[in-house]
């Protein structure tokens, strides 16, 4: 789901080339980077990585749809600009659809070392829901979206005291699943259709397993790191990151003699005062 320096260790000790993930290794512009950076840990170790986010979750078979089928949803529409999915599910109440969503969803999701995989919150309007919408991640403000598809309930990864309010305010239930339970479930799709793409490739996921050397994983992307390092691309890795580091050294010396005429010219107006 998400690129870290533990997966990016994994991917190296695995001898994997690329990694797919489903949210951005970018989000923000990068002024500067170093090796505490995850793009740098890539390109240090060789090796490429492909990021679905929104396209993902709007995708037919995507993330969305995969969620949607979870809870068995029939005559399925999209909304929230194509990211969402919205439809008929057998009626249940509300507190048995957050029991279900805890059950399923931790059913297909990795097992943390200490605590629940999923930890599941609801706000119950009073009916029961015979038509859900479901968008994972942040979705908790597109609560007026749901409601304008005739929803009964929204099932999403995140949302705050103030859309759970307004929510049943408005006559719509809302079940908060987790971010990360309610996208990780597509993995294993894409997962299946890269074998079924590239049947002479073996997807290898990120491991479940809790007790992972990390240890091993580390000292195998500092090898990577190191091997990198003596190669073209780590050369210009650290040219660039040379390169970085006078320039914020000549920044830092300007500042400081701008601080300096600075003072200076105030002793000088205090004189001339």
């Amino acid at each position: 789901l998400d690129i870290t320096p533990e997966v990016v260790a994994e991917a190296a000790a695995k001898q994997c080339e690329m990694i797919v993930s489903h949210h951005p290794v970018i989000f923000d512009p990068l002024k500067k980077i170093g090796p505490q950076d995850v793009p740098f840990q890539l390109v240090q170790a060789g090796i490429s990585a492909i990021c679905m986010h929104t396209n993902l979750d709007a995708a037919e078979g995507g993330v969305n749809e995969v969620l949607a089928g979870i809870f068995g949803m029939r005559e399925m529409e999209a909304f929230a600009e194509g990211c969402g999915r919205v439809g008929a599910i057998e009626e249940i109440a509300v507190p048995e659809l957050a029991r279900k969503a805890q059950q399923e969803l931790a059913a297909r999701c990795n097992q943390p070392k200490n605590g629940p995989a999923v930890q599941v919150k609801f706000v119950d309007a009073g009916k029961p829901v015979k038509r859900l919408a479901v968008i994972s991640g942040a979705g908790g403000s597109l609560f007026a979206d749901a409601i304008a598809m005739g929803a009964d309930c929204l099932l999403t990864g995140e949302a705050n005291h103030h859309h759970a309010i307004d929510a049943k305010r408005l006559g719509l239930s809302l079940i908060a699943a987790g971010h990360y339970a309610t996208e990780f479930p597509v993995t294993a799709a894409v997962a299946a259709k890269l074998r079924a793409a590239l049947p002479e490739l073996e997807p290898e996921p990120e491991t479940p397993d809790p007790d992972f050397a990390e240890a091993e994983a580390r000292r195998a992307y500092l090898a990577a790191h190191s091997a990198a390092g003596a190669s073209g691309e780590g050369r210009a890795l650290d040219t660039l990151t040379e390169e970085l580091s006078r320039r914020k050294t000549a920044l830092d010396t300007a500042a400081r003699k701008a601080e300096k005429a600075e003072s200076a010219l105030a002793r000088t107006q205090s004189l001339l005062a």
